[in-house]
Parts: structure tokens; sequence; C-alpha cells
């Protein structure tokens, strides 16, 4: 799974700055989930 984050932030590093940072806060979404998970 980590690898698969590391590519999306990669392809999110784009000139629009609203789609990167939508994006970016669903990938930290989604990484905050996981984690949570393991957390459990």
């Amino acid at each position: 799974a980590g690898r698969v984050y590391l590519i999306d932030f990669g392809m999110a590093d784009r000139p629009d700055p609203k789609k990167k940072r939508k994006l970016f806060e669903e990938e930290k979404l989604e990484l905050s989930r996981l984690l949570d998970c393991y957390a459990v």
C-alpha cells in the first residue's frame, strides 16, 4: 500500500493547485483511515 501512496502523491503534483489540494486531502484521509485500522 505504501508504494501506491508515494506514486499518488507524485502524480498529484500538477499545475492545478485546487486539484492537487483535493487529491492530497483525499490521500491523507485514506491514509489516516488505513493507519486507524492498524492502530486498533
